[in-house]
């Protein structure tokens, strides 16, 4: 078990059982607005996934929220997403389940097949297990549907979000921010979720912190499924794996799209990219000749494609000003590989917590307090759910040979991630997972947390 686990994976799963009615149905999860004792007035800088779910937490307890995006317009690049248990269960706490079911969707099993003929290594079953281990689907999706989604709610709830506003500097002691237009704002709190090349991460911890590169890049692309249906080569939800080389794909759009997550070997820095070989269609088959022909015939339909760098950023040791009126989430406080499959899940975390830590303050004077407990919960959980998380596909790749890592897969699991739960190839869900999936907020977070400050050995220290 992590050292910092809050709640033993076992014992939730026994509490999850324990609440099911006689029909096997996990209770309604949502969570009704409710007024914070103390309403703040919380500046949120970026109006991406992160922030949204921010504003959305924040203004569902009556704080006064606004949301200042440097963008003219919204617009959410990249294609699918993954909404694993714990960020979806969340999401039904507020509201927002319906918009996300509409353009999901929810895959029955992950194949993992041979890179050479397509020959099924192993199977991991999604449905109907994830909802009978956690209480709610896992669902993939379009990146823009899930900000969408977020955008529609925080919208409904009555933030304010401000287009066009580039930071110029920040005063993380007042805590105030000025814009480049000449406008200045000065908050009760101040939310930095500026993404991975955030300029409040620096602000936060005083020096600059240089992008991690890892050898790779990924292409990504959206195939239309009508399309694939037409070629009778082409099987469903494919993972494809050899040496330094993976495909990842699942449907997306409420099943209309087939997105692809084409990773390769890159050892240049971003910087040095030119146009042509991020949007390349020929030098992204190239690596994937001599392939599986069910693989090279989906490469074929894809009309347009886009290189990104697969970078994170080291664990930083705070995401807090000094004063505690200023604090970075999502992925500036915690980039994270997009093998793990978790930033998003865990920014919304994050924002759902920060909601549950300002509960607890009944005067201003207490904000600090109240900061300081959610750092001392979340750097926790984000240490642990990364070396949870390790990245299997470039861990199994590196060093070993493609007959070791199918091994890998086939018997024990990959890399201590999957564990084999019964014959003919059938992976099941490790530990690791299940205690990162199990973090839905209910034991182990702040609210109903004081088991969890005794574990850490963690003081709240209010007033």
């Amino acid at each position: 078990m992590p050292k910092h686990t809050p709640f033993p994976t076992g014992a939730w799963n026994y509490v999850q059982q324990a609440e099911r009615d006689e029909t096997g149905e996990r209770p309604d999860d949502y969570e009704h607005p409710s007024e914070a004792p103390i309403r703040l007035k919380v500046a949120i800088v970026g109006a991406g996934v992160g922030g949204l779910a921010t504003a959305v937490a924040l203004r569902r307890d009556g704080h006064e929220v606004h949301v200042y995006e440097d963008a003219p317009a919204l617009s959410e690049l990249g294609a699918g997403i993954q909404v694993p248990p714990n960020s979806l269960t969340i999401m039904h706490k507020w509201g927002v389940e319906e918009a996300i079911k509409a353009k999901s969707v929810e895959p029955k099993n992950l194949w993992w097949k041979r890179w050479q003929d397509g020959k099924v290594i192993a199977k991991t079953r999604y449905k109907p297990d994830f909802e009978e281990n956690f209480g709610v689907p896992y669902r993939v999706i379009h990146r823009a549907h899930l900000h969408e989604a977020l955008h529609d709610k925080a919208v409904d709830l009555g933030v304010r979000i401000h287009l066009g506003h580039t930071v110029a500097s920040y005063d993380p002691e007042r805590p105030s921010i000025r814009f480049t237009n000449g406008k200045e704002v000065v908050p009760d709190l101040l939310v930095a979720g500026d993404g991975l090349k955030s300029t409040a991460r620096q602000v936060i911890t005083g020096e600059r912190i240089p992008l991690r590169s890892h050898g790779f890049a990924a292409y990504r692309a959206c195939v239309p499924v009508e399309e694939m249906r037409k070629n009778r080569l082409i099987a469903k939800n494919m993972d494809f794996e050899r040496d330094q080389s993976h495909v990842m794909s699942y449907p997306i759009k409420g099943g209309e799209d087939w997105n692809l997550v084409i990773t390769v070997p890159e050892q240049k820095e971003p910087c040095h990219w030119d146009d042509y070989s991020r949007q390349s269609l020929s030098i992204m088959r190239s690596f994937y000749a001599g392939w599986d022909p069910t693989l090279i015939e989906i490469l074929k339909l894809v009309k347009t494609t886009f290189k990104w760098p697969v970078q994170d950023i080291p664990q930083l040791d705070s995401w807090t000003s000094p004063s505690k009126k200023m604090l970075i989430l999502g992925d500036a406080a915690h980039a994270m590989l997009p093998s793990m499959a978790a930033g998003a899940s865990i920014a919304i975390e994050d924002a759902y917590a920060l909601a549950q830590a300002l509960r607890l303050i009944q005067s201003r004077h207490q904000l600090p307090d109240a900061i300081a407990t959610w750092e001392s919960v979340r750097i926790p959980r984000y240490g642990d759910a990364g070396s949870q998380l390790s990245t299997y596909v470039y861990a199994t790749s590196r060093g070993r040979t493609t007959a070791e890592s199918e091994g890998s897969i086939d018997g024990s699991g990959a890399v201590g991630v999957f564990v084999r739960s019964g014959g003919g190839g059938q992976v099941g869900l490790g530990e690791g997972w299940r205690w990162r999936w199990a973090e839905d907020g209910r034991p182990g977070y702040i609210e109903e947390g004081g088991h969890l400050f005794d574990d850490l050995g963690t003081t709240l220290r209010l007033g």
